[in-house]
């Protein structure tokens, strides 16, 4: 992975993410709750054009400041929930890091995950087969 600078703080969890993300050649790759953009940014090495979506208008703020921190073009970014913005479009490649705290109430959606910690990760598996070229991955 090449070297990336980055404005905001980087989880464990984030760079563990990049570590282990494929990087075959991709035409169009999606990257949903994008935070500061890491994936996205990463992705553009191997992607011609790359699209972030995120509910929160703070991280879609972050994650553009990094992609221009780093000098990347051909990275598009869109506020929204999840497919929503990017209805009717279709990628070789999409990835996700999700938030995953199981929470009863919900309130902060940039962390919470729903009752059981998985609700918005199934969002993102069911709308895949929609948002994905035939040989497409997730």
């Amino acid at each position: 992975m090449p070297k990336l600078f980055q404005f905001v703080f980087l989880g464990r969890d984030s760079v563990g993410l990049v570590q282990v993300a494929p990087r075959s050649r991709s035409g169009r790759h999606l990257d949903l709750c994008t935070g500061s953009g890491v994936q996205a940014l990463a992705a553009r090495g191997y992607a011609d054009e790359v699209i972030c979506v995120d509910r929160n208008p703070r991280a879609i703020r972050f994650a553009r400041f990094n992609a221009e921190l780093n000098g990347l073009e051909g990275v598009r970014f869109y506020l929204g929930d999840l497919y929503e913005p990017v209805r009717g479009e279709r990628f070789d490649t999409i990835t996700a890091n999700p938030p995953f705290v199981p929470s009863p109430v919900g309130d902060l959606g940039f962390r919470d995950g729903g009752a059981d910690g998985e609700e918005v990760l199934r969002r993102i598996v069911q709308g895949a087969a929609e948002h994905l070229e035939a040989d497409g991955r997730l």
